[in-house]
């Protein structure tokens, strides 16, 4: 038989609702007494249940009441002193239990809202169609270090009359929990950080750079990343787009290419780590073709980015 519960305040004419707000064990003897004393929607959920007799017991929290724990019997039932004392100290282990799953269910609320908050929406750039998706590895709610970014950079000063330059990102902090999302948060933030401040240089540099403020200011971040950088290719070949990309480590990006054939980009170097040394961080070149498809996946597939090309007579989604 299935049952529904109505969510009711601690002012409503329940006994569970008693027991919570007068902080004490409160008892049902009989249908009778439970029609004359509380209201026609308890009478009808004690009816659908069966019950008789039923006991409630307030689970005290640390700050106020956390709800009621009720016990029912079908058939008349005293209870005696012992068992009140009983029923007391098992309401006081299930509160304890219940604080403790409140407490983790709001640090991973704040995770998964810290997470979320690091994977915005990807700006319009013209010439290039992108689409990202997050899905978790685990079916669990579980937060962690992927993460994936795209922005578009300012010219460097000398060059204020070249295009754009978008950066694209993808990447993998070490760890499922609170921590690496938060490691995730700060990593995204330095490495944008690093390329607006260092106009014009290339994504190993870049990433040196984050690797140099996680090691001296102790952030202690590690994990895998693809950083890349798209600039349209200059007249006559304006329709095609230079790509430059460094691999800490990371899974390779894939290219879907115009003739229906796929390449897996290899080249790569160590992960970041504090204790690693990042003087052999290098940038690699590709030249993609309109109808180039992007595809930047971390190591469990559970975040992405993938950008395509398209020539400026196309429009966006063809």
């Amino acid at each position: 038989m299935e049952y529904s519960y109505e969510t009711y305040s601690i002012d409503a004419a329940w006994p569970t609702a008693r027991a919570a707000r007068e902080k004490r064990t409160v008892i049902v003897h009989s249908p009778e007494e439970l029609a004359d004393q509380y209201g026609p929607d308890a009478v009808a959920a004690f009816g659908q249940l069966g019950l008789h007799t039923a006991v409630c017991v307030p689970l005290p929290g640390t700050v106020s009441s956390l709800g009621t724990l009720v016990l029912g019997w079908a058939h008349p039932y005293e209870i005696d002193v012992l068992e009140q004392a009983v029923l007391a100290s098992l309401a006081g282990y299930t509160a304890r239990a219940v604080e403790r799953a409140l407490f983790v269910d709001d640090r991973v609320h704040v995770a998964h809202q810290l997470q979320e908050a690091m994977l915005t929406d990807l700006p319009a750039v013209d010439g290039l169609d992108s689409a990202a998706l997050y899905r978790p590895a685990a079916q669990a709610d579980m937060v962690g270090g992927d993460w994936y970014d795209l922005y578009v950079l300012p010219s460097a000063p000398d060059r204020v009359a070249d295009p754009a330059t978008v950066a694209l990102t993808i990447g993998d902090i070490t760890g499922h929990d609170m921590r690496a999302a938060t490691l995730m948060g700060q990593t995204r933030s330095m490495l944008r950080q690093a390329d607006l401040d260092h106009p014009g240089k290339g994504p190993a540099h870049i990433v040196r750079a984050l690797e140099h403020a996680n090691r001296e200011l102790l952030v202690g971040s590690s994990g895998t990343l693809v950083h890349t950088h798209l600039r349209p290719c200059p007249p006559p070949d304006a329709a095609t787009w230079e790509m430059t990309w460094t691999n800490a480590g990371h899974p390779p990006p894939l290219l879907a290419l115009p003739d229906g054939t796929t390449e897996l980009l290899h080249d790569h170097g160590a992960l970041i780590h504090p204790a690693l040394d990042p003087s052999g961080r290098t940038s690699h070149r590709r030249v993609l073709d309109p109808g180039t498809l992007l595809l930047l996946p971390t190591a469990l597939w559970s975040a992405g980015a993938r950008t395509s090309t398209r020539s400026p007579t196309e429009r966006p989604g063809s």
